[in-house]
């Protein structure tokens, strides 16, 4: 497949992002699956929602090869039509997470995290702190994805450094929250959340939902979830947990 067929982005060879083009799409449309021969997975499917056509096919590809996970990333900004394919299609199959806008790099670091392509995603997230200043957020999706891979030393790090930060400039005690569980820190990962709770930190609805991975660790302490219970999002205490190694397709919205 020729790379005209792709949007421009900084991506390993193994992660494509298909094309808004027209003429990309109405290939899509005569041979779907002749289009999904020529791809190489972990693969992201941007704007899949000028697609629907394709989540059969991925379905049928995620049902034949039940045990590779995270193969499949499907992007979209028409949020009720593609969603509703999703559910119908991927049912049981995909996770669906409601995302904030992320530059393109942020977007590649998570998407490596949750393909479990741990190495790949820290090399892209250390180019994100770096560029950012070491941004908080950077530095808490960092911190995640090193303790996924085992390495909680250098996660703990990451959070010691933001410990030490925030005594000198406003570190949201949101992102400080994700950061402790990375480190397995239960007591300060709970502190933090509560403190974000109390000072209204606008990031707890994005970085405590039910939906997100980043909440994933913070979920296993039971004085979080009372935290949740109390924010009176109880409908997150219901809601699956997403896994990280997620056997089909996200709509970024969605991982696979």
């Amino acid at each position: 497949m020729r790379q005209d067929h792709f949007t421009e982005a900084a991506l390993p060879t193994s992660l494509l992002c298909v094309a808004r083009r027209p003429d990309v799409i109405a290939r899509v449309r005569a041979d779907p699956r002749g289009f999904l021969d020529e791809l190489v997975t972990p693969a992201i499917l941007d704007e899949i929602q000028n697609t629907p056509e394709l989540l059969n096919y991925i379905r049928s590809r995620i049902d034949n090869s039940p045990t590779r996970r995270g193969q499949w990333l499907l992007t979209g900004s028409q949020e009720a039509p593609l969603m509703q394919g999703v559910a119908e299609s991927m049912a049981g199959r995909a996770t669906v997470l409601q995302l904030l806008p992320l530059s393109t790099m942020e977007s590649l670091q998570v998407a490596l995290w949750l393909s479990g392509r741990f190495e790949e995603s820290v090399a892209i997230g250390e180019l994100a702190l770096a560029l950012s200043g070491r941004d908080p957020k950077a530095m808490g999706a960092l911190a995640l994805t090193l303790a996924d891979w085992g390495k909680a030393g250098e996660a703990d790090a990451i959070y010691y450094e933001m410990q030490a930060r925030a005594r000198r400039q406003y570190v949201p005690p949101a992102l400080l929250a994700v950061a402790a569980s990375a480190a397995a820190r239960e007591d300060e990962a709970v502190r933090h959340a509560f403190e974000a709770y109390e000072v209204r930190d606008p990031n707890c609805q994005n970085w405590f939902s039910r939906y997100s991975p980043s909440a994933a660790r913070l979920y296993r302490y039971a004085r979080f979830r009372e935290l949740i219970a109390q924010m009176g999002r109880s409908d997150w205490l219901r809601a699956p947990m997403p896994s990280r190694s997620i056997p089909g397709a996200t709509h970024a919205g969605t991982t696979s």
